[in-house]
């Protein structure tokens, strides 16, 4: 039995048109105000604004504007796991998975790089005008 035969739908909520008791026989006073994990059997949750989303067949959670994913959590879509927090116009703020640690502005004037072990500062024109840490390739 998984949460959709007891009357649950993909965000969790459970419309009641009759009583507890009427829909699987149990009494309502049994009810459970959580559901485990365990019990969930279905591939996605999603929040009721479609928000947020649970792929527990993808291994990945994420936070939408509607627009942008702003947050990804779990299986990125490279497939390597990790984190991605992105600003409204889907510039990469945060990215930390195997292969890239980054933290950057938006307009990628300032970052921190984790992998390489240095901040740099880009003026207007993304030209380096400052770099503390190691140098890799050209400055």
């Amino acid at each position: 039995m998984n949460y959709l035969d007891v009357g649950y739908d993909s965000s969790l909520l459970r419309p009641l048109t009759a009583t507890y008791v009427e829909q699987i026989g149990i009494d309502s006073n049994s009810a459970y105000e959580q559901i485990s994990g365990s019990q969930i059997k279905g591939d996605t949750i999603i929040s009721l604004n479609g928000s947020m989303e649970m792929n527990l067949q993808e291994d990945r959670f994420a936070v939408s504007d509607g627009i942008v994913d702003r947050v990804e959590l779990g299986r990125l879509s490279d497939g390597s796991i990790g984190l991605i927090i992105r600003d409204s116009d889907g510039n990469e703020l945060m990215h930390f998975s195997g292969d890239i640690n980054l933290i950057q502005s938006a307009d990628q004037s300032l970052s921190v790089n984790f992998n390489e072990a240095q901040l740099l500062v880009k003026n207007e024109g993304k030209i380096p005008v400052v770099l503390i840490g190691k140098q890799v390739g050209g400055f």
